[in-house]
Parts: C-alpha cells; structure tokens; sequence
C-alpha cells in the first residue's frame, strides 16, 4: 500500500502523469519549460462612464453609471454579446480564487481583460491550493472541470471526459500548449500530507529522515520541491506546467 495517508485518503506523490499529482508512490513525469518570476495582482479601478459621443442631430446622453451604458448602448442583457461568458466558472463548494470570481465577472462585464491575469490562484479549503507564477489568460476557462484539487491530489486539464479545452484523437484531454491557459509553471500546496505508518514519526531522526526522502523524490524531471513538514502535513512544490 501507500506509504502516505490522509486520514481515510491516499497520500500524494509529485507527479503521476503530466498534469497530475497524486498517491501511491513517487513517478515523476518529465516537464520541463522555463521558470517565470512571481507577479503581483492589482486590483482595477472601477470604469469612471458618464456617458457616451454624441449622434449628429441628437443630444448627447448621460448614463447613470458603465452599466447603465452598458444595457442600453451595448445591449447587455438584450440580445447583445454577453461579456459574462469571457469570465471563468467556478461553483464547486469549498473552492475560491484570488482574484475572486465575482471580480472577473466585473472586469468581464466592464471589458476589462482577462487574457493575462497575474498572481492567479485556485484553493479549496482544507485541500490546498495551486497558484500560477505567470500571467493565465482566464477568458472563458470552466475551471469547475479543469481544475481538482482534492486530499492528496492535485489536476489540471487531465480528465478527457471533462475537461472544457476537449480531447485529441487518444482519447486523452486535449490540453492547452505550455505558456498559454493554465499551462504555465505554478507553486503547489498540499494539506494534511502525513506518513500512513506511525513508525516514520516515532523519533526526531525519523521524521527529518521522512522529510529528506519526500524532498528528493520530488526534485527533478519538471517538479521543484520547496519544503514539507512531516508535523505540519504541509507540502509544496513547483510544476514547470501541466
């Protein structure tokens, strides 16, 4: 069995296939790319409209606020394009994101742009979380199908019958190029990664020894280990993409 356990969930091992990160044993999957630099995400300021040009022959208007001149200019809401279908989907419980979803649907609305969001990250509570260190172009991603983040286990773009982006001819999901989507290098953290056998806590050396061995089984072939504590079941590390 597993020599990792979560509970009653399977403990994680870097990488299972490309794309995928999950328990029972270390088998890395080479993935290499270039590494990108941390970027910080700034909120936008909200669009200061009070109205629109003038039409020959007609006075010009004043809208209440970019809404306002959104419905009745651009036709929000009747029969003109939907912006809200450029921003991403999340619904499933216990996740979030940062920027949140409601400010991509604004940003969205107020035709903002959603093809390179820095600092974007994905987190389900208790689970753990995935942030991207380069800019992701958001426009229409279903990340209810794109991303799971589960105990023990992390995917993107990896289920052929879900994922938004579809499937090639194997049958297997069709992903993205490396750079472009959520196909970029990201930071990994996993939650409640402890050992399943008692014995690897039961002294100090143990547990360092644990850690070393969770810490080279992780480094190379696309994956960078950045730390583990074996008391804390915190582990983090970096994919060069998915």
């Amino acid at each position: 069995g597993s020599e990792y356990d979560s509970g009653s969930a399977q403990r994680p091992s870097p990488v299972n296939r490309s794309g995928q990160y999950s328990g029972g044993g270390f088998n890395p999957s080479p993935s290499p790319t270039k590494a990108a630099g941390e970027v910080t995400w700034e909120e936008p300021e909200e669009p200061r409209v009070s109205g629109s040009p003038g039409v020959a022959g007609q006075v010009q208007a004043t809208y209440a606020d970019y809404h306002d001149f959104h419905d009745q200019v651009l036709g929000g809401g009747s029969g003109g394009v939907n912006s809200r279908g450029l921003a991403p989907r999340l619904t499933k419980a216990g996740y979030s994101t940062t920027p949140p979803i409601a400010t991509l649907e604004r940003m969205a609305e107020e035709g903002l742009d959603l093809s390179a969001v820095p600092n974007f990250a994905i987190f389900h509570e208790g689970m753990g979380s995935i942030r991207w260190m380069a800019p992701v172009d958001l426009r229409g991603a279903d990340l209810d199908k794109d991303v799971v983040i589960e105990k023990g286990f992390v995917s993107v773009y990896e289920n052929p019958e879900t994922a938004s982006v579809g499937s090639n001819d194997d049958g297997d999901a069709a992903k993205p190029p490396v750079g472009l989507k959520l196909n970029v290098p990201a930071l990994v953290t996993l939650e409640g990664v402890y050992p399943s056998k008692s014995s690897h806590m039961a002294t100090p050396a143990k547990r360092k020894a644990w850690e070393e061995k969770v810490a080279k089984k992780t480094t190379g072939n696309g994956t960078e280990f950045v730390g583990y504590s074996v008391d804390s079941g915190v582990w983090k590390f970096k994919t060069q993409h998915w």
